[in-house]
């Protein structure tokens, strides 16, 4: 918190005494992104292979800001959403994504859906995630291997 609070106030400093070069230099000072941490992962109420490697696929698609490599299936079923006729027009599911990076773990809670029209779902969305939160790494150790699907990405 201090290191964030000096580089905040450095560059207030220099767009305050340098008149004209206050946005070149403003822009060089980059301040570190904060995640607010959590102690526990959620429980998996689910696993299947298929969708959560679905899931997986679908959250490093959309550009997600971390390479997703584990899903923890959150809710048991879908929950399906119907339109005036009585007809499912789309089934939804939320997952936690599990991210590691440089030695750090982060997770992100996501909403996912499929939209139906009576006969099939197409394509699994996004429509709705909270903001990547950090954990301790340790908690995946001392998970069951099994409750976690885990992918091997190639370089």
């Amino acid at each position: 918190m201090h290191k964030i609070v000096s580089l905040l106030c450095i560059t207030i400093l220099v767009s305050c005494n340098s008149v004209g070069k206050s946005e070149s230099i403003a822009q060089q000072v980059t301040v570190p992104k904060h995640y607010d941490k959590v102690d526990v992962l959620p429980n998996a109420v689910l696993y299947d292979t298929t969708l959560e490697l679905d899931f997986i696929k679908t959250a490093n698609e959309r550009g997600a800001e971390f390479i997703v490599a584990e899903v923890i299936i959150t809710s048991k079923r879908w929950a399906l959403t119907f339109n005036e006729y009585g007809q499912i027009v789309a089934r939804s599911r939320s997952a936690s994504m599990i991210a590691n990076k440089e030695d750090k773990c982060y997770v992100q809670n996501l909403v996912f859906e499929q939209k139906g029209d009576g006969e099939s779902f197409n394509e699994t969305e996004i429509v709705k995630k909270s903001n990547w939160k950090t954990f301790n790494c340790n908690v995946l150790e001392n998970k069951n291997p099994d409750t976690i699907a885990r992918v091997q990405f190639e370089n």
